[in-house]
């Protein structure tokens, strides 16, 4: 084996050992953020803390003494959109 052959064997090889400690570390973090109750957002590699969100859309002033309507809000924005 030529010595730049050896030096791209050996470079290959650090990149795969890096990127194997990169996922193992990362599969640690999903692991820690779940165990303690959030929620992981993989496109931006960090853990959401979920928080009660009121939905405050479908409030109908037609609907007897201004009530709810059924599928108010993000469920029926979602319906209407197909999803």
């Amino acid at each position: 084996m030529t010595p730049a052959r050896l030096r791209l064997a050996v470079l290959v090889l650090a990149l795969l050992a890096v990127l194997l400690g990169w996922q193992m570390h990362r599969d640690r973090l999903v692991q820690a953020c779940i165990e303690n109750g959030g929620l992981w957002h993989g496109a931006r590699s960090e853990c959401i803390r979920p928080m009660l969100q009121r939905d405050y859309g479908g409030l109908d002033d037609a609907t007897p003494g201004g009530g709810r309507r059924p599928y108010a809000g993000r469920a029926a924005r979602a319906l209407a959109c197909g999803a």
